[in-house]
């Protein structure tokens, strides 16, 4: 009987892992209840309507002049899915091998969604995410693993001068692009998440897994809890970028979830 691969070993693994973070997650949430004063309750109770906006910036703290509207929508039903696909424009620096990041807001109905005047504190939520990040352009990954392969045969490191040259070359035209070095790349998909679950807790109750989520206002509320669902991000959503690139177009995904619900 063949011996399971150390690839599938670690898959398995990484498998049961994410099956008991997800179990964690379920029971901290199913078991939240007040035992002390004062019990902060979810924000979400009074079903408010709100509104949800969309900014890109190259910063993850920009200021308003910084900041780039994408989208705006004065009625968001937070407890349905929304998908949607965005273009947006690529700054000179983020082409340069640079950052861009997109800023998620959630604001109550008849709040201001400029940037300026956003309240950062009170009835909005604000989650910033990065849009790009760094990576081996996908071929130079497969012509530098080719090429180690190659130098690992007997005789691959050049056992003939017509070998050698072509190596070299190939060498040279792989550091022509960035020179088998990262390179700014950007997310073709979005997931991000709200947990809709109405819970109520104290601050003694606040496991530290969730300590650093909760956001209480001056009503004692626990803010909306918006993160990036990193479930659903994959390696396979990045796109290389170059100097060329001025505008690009992902889709976004929005996916209310409750405590005990996987993202994936």
């Amino acid at each position: 009987m063949a011996m399971p691969s150390i690839s599938t070993i670690l898959g398995v693994v990484f498998l049961a892992y994410i099956a008991h973070s997800i179990y964690q997650m379920s029971q901290l949430f199913t078991t939240l209840n007040c035992t002390a004063q004062p019990c902060y309750t979810s924000f979400l109770a009074e079903k408010p309507r709100m509104q949800l906006a969309l900014f890109t910036s190259r910063t993850p703290h920009p200021i308003a002049s910084e900041v780039q509207d994408i989208y705006k929508a004065k009625r968001f039903d937070y407890s349905r899915p929304f998908e949607h696909d965005f273009e947006v424009e690529v700054p000179l620096k983020t082409r340069r091998n640079g950052s861009l990041y997109m800023h998620v807001v959630l604001a109550l109905e008849g709040e201001p969604l400029e940037w300026r005047s956003l309240r950062r504190d009170g009835p909005t939520v604000l989650h910033t995410l990065s849009l790009t990040d760094y990576m081996v352009p996908r071929a130079e990954a497969f012509n530098l693993l080719g090429e180690a392969a190659d130098k690992a045969r007997p005789g691959g490191s050049g056992s003939s001068g017509e070998k050698s040259v072509q190596g070299k070359a190939s060498s040279g035209n792989s550091k022509g692009a960035s020179g088998g070095r990262p390179s700014t790349h950007m997310r073709s998909n979005v997931y991000v998440t709200l947990l809709t679950d109405l819970f109520s807790v104290s601050q003694a109750d606040v496991p530290p897994e969730m300590a650093q989520l909760i956001r209480v206002n001056r009503m004692q509320q626990i803010l909306p809890i918006l993160q990036t669902d990193t479930f659903n991000t994959r390696m396979k959503d990045l796109v290389a970028i170059t100097r060329n690139t001025t505008e690009f177009t992902f889709s976004f995904h929005y996916k209310p979830v409750g405590g005990g619900a996987s993202s994936g």
